[in-house]
């Protein structure tokens, strides 16, 4: 069996507070891909902006043509480098980030995993915002969490139980 590509979506590069991304990036077993910032300028690190390429004139015109959405253009870029890369499962750092990103992991048909860590399980605010995360729930392979108490907020928020994962930071 092939190794596993694992797409890691962020929305900015990593920042100080954000050690866990990028242990997710060196430690997950398989070829990781670092895609960040937003979707209009989506960033694969080591490779640079997904839009600065010949594809991009290619994909306006294909737009026009097939008088598609604009979001369709800007999916294109990371569809063609999901293909180019093998990707087999996409990690979403942050439920908004999943939310972002769902219609093309499902026109994708890949397995999706969110992890949530903060401010995305505890604002009011993001639930009203993503509708309380219900697709995400549904689409989600799997729903990683730091803590019991952002647990409990998920299960009562429809998670299904089956999907969390508590990702403790003590090791036993």
């Amino acid at each position: 069996m092939s190794e596993i590509n694992i797409a890691i979506l962020t929305p900015s590069r990593i920042s100080y507070s954000e050690t866990f991304i990028d242990a997710h990036r060196k430690y997950l077993r398989g070829n990781t891909f670092l895609y960040y910032g937003s979707i209009e300028n989506k960033i694969l690190e080591g490779v640079g902006n997904l839009r600065k390429t010949r594809k991009e004139y290619l994909f306006r015109g294909l737009r026009v043509l097939k008088n598609e959405s604009y979001n369709w253009y800007l999916d294109q870029f990371l569809i063609k480098s999901f293909k180019e890369n093998r990707i087999n499962v996409v990690l979403a750092e942050y439920g908004d980030t999943a939310q972002g990103y769902l219609p093309l992991i499902r026109n994708l048909k890949l397995p999706l995993i969110v992890h949530f860590h903060g401010y995305d399980a505890s604002i009011y605010e993001m639930f009203e915002i993503t509708n309380n995360y219900k697709e995400i729930f549904d689409a989600a392979a799997y729903v990683l969490v730091v803590s019991k108490k952002m647990q409990k907020k998920l299960l009562d928020l429809g998670c299904p139980e089956d999907k969390l994962v508590y990702m403790s930071l003590i090791q036993s």
